[in-house]
């Protein structure tokens, strides 16, 4: 039983022939990203695009737990705008962000915020 080949028995390529070509191409392709690395640096962060910018947002215990609760779903409401000194927001939908259960910002939420201000059985659930 003959096996099955992919290369035929007798081939000949003469790959050395072309390795002066392909370091030479090579090192072009290295120096080149190098070269417009050193230029243009690396852009390590991530782009947002459109949204404001929001300075010394100030959110009381309370109120935060009224958005991972969803008893506030936008920035234009007036808890927020009482923590902020009447401060006014853009009438936006607000998206709670929780990291998990091990993610230290959780921890934090559920230690030190949650537990004052959220009914105990609504904690059982997962927040977020």
């Amino acid at each position: 039983m003959k096996l099955l080949k992919l290369v035929p028995d007798h081939t000949n390529v003469d790959f050395m022939r072309w390795r002066n070509l392909a370091v030479i191409l090579s090192t072009l392709l290295t120096v080149a990203s190098l070269a417009f690395t050193a230029y243009r640096g690396l852009n390590l962060g991530v782009d947002f695009v459109g949204g404001q910018m929001v300075r010394n947002l100030r959110l009381s215990g309370e109120t935060i737990a009224k958005i991972f609760t969803n008893k506030i779903t936008n920035w234009s409401d007036p808890a927020i705008t009482k923590d902020n000194n009447g401060r006014k927001f853009p009438d936006l939908a607000i998206t709670p962000v929780v990291l998990g259960y091990q993610a230290w910002t959780y921890w934090v939420f559920r230690k030190r915020i949650a537990v004052k201000h959220i009914p105990q059985e609504r904690l059982e659930a997962p927040v977020g």
